[in-house]
């Protein structure tokens, strides 16, 4: 009872103040949906590039097949080769780390401008009490994330089943083609789904964003009386500043 009337009198916006005291506390609007996203976009831009990086990893490997006699094990000769193909794959390896990185990084930057703070991983005691944690799983809160969860995979999966359904006649009959075959009707079966996928994710990222934007304003809303502490602390009392105005005043007559 006491919390819903304390909610009651919370009308006011948070000031820019509250905002960033809460910010350097790591306390900021944020969907897990939105770098998962990004990171599915980073997997649709790797899956596009895959013939040239495939062509990076097996340019080294045909030069080896071609001229094996190029290549001796002995002296230091397979120090040699497996240099060579460590070689090959590195910079494909790099490539790939590199955009998923990138895209982790852009989820989090796009919803917030960088934030490095280390109140997040401080040890809190409140958080290892076992009680706190069952009301977390079990509690209000706990069951609308379950189902949130649920129906986000609902409804992934059921955008996936729609994107391959077109396709339900060649997968049945798949194991008439060659491997060339196999393989692209494979390529444009996984780009189908992952569109799909992105397509979903994308919608409910925004989605939750909205969302969650909306509810952390409404827990940093103040009341009025937060609203005149906050300016007398960043001010000074009203009373303490007119006595003191009086007896400048006062001292200036004399």
């Amino acid at each position: 009872m006491a919390d819903e009337q304390d909610k009651s009198q919370k009308t006011e916006d948070p000031t820019q103040k509250r905002l960033e005291e809460a910010r350097k506390k790591g306390d900021i609007a944020k969907s897990q949906d939105v770098p998962i996203w990004f990171l599915m976009m980073a997997t649709a831009g790797i899956m596009a590039a895959a013939g040239p990086l495939a062509a990076m990893i097996a340019d080294p490997l045909a030069r080896i097949m071609d001229h094996p006699h190029a290549f001796r094990l002995t002296n230091g000769g397979a120090q040699q080769l497996v240099g060579s193909l460590l070689a090959s794959l590195a910079m494909p390896m790099l490539v790939i780390f590199a955009v998923i990185a990138i895209a982790g990084v852009l989820g989090h930057v796009v919803q917030s401008r960088p934030l490095w703070t280390g109140e997040k991983i401080k040890p809190d005691l409140a958080k290892l009490s076992p009680m706190k944690g069952l009301q977390r799983m079990f509690g209000m809160q706990g069951w609308v994330n379950l189902l949130k969860s649920i129906a986000k995979m609902a409804a992934i999966a059921g955008a996936m089943m729609y994107a391959v359904w077109p396709e339900a006649t060649a997968i049945s009959e798949s194991g008439r083609l060659d491997p060339s075959g196999l393989l692209s009707m494979t390529q444009v079966i996984a780009g189908r789904l992952l569109l799909a996928a992105i397509v979903v994710v994308g919608i409910i990222a925004g989605a939750d964003f909205i969302y969650q934007r909306w509810s952390f304003m409404q827990r940093m809303r103040m009341s009025r009386q937060d609203v005149k502490d906050e300016v007398k602390q960043q001010e000074g009392d009203p009373h303490v500043r007119a006595r003191l105005r009086q007896i400048r005043l006062e001292r200036s007559r004399k």
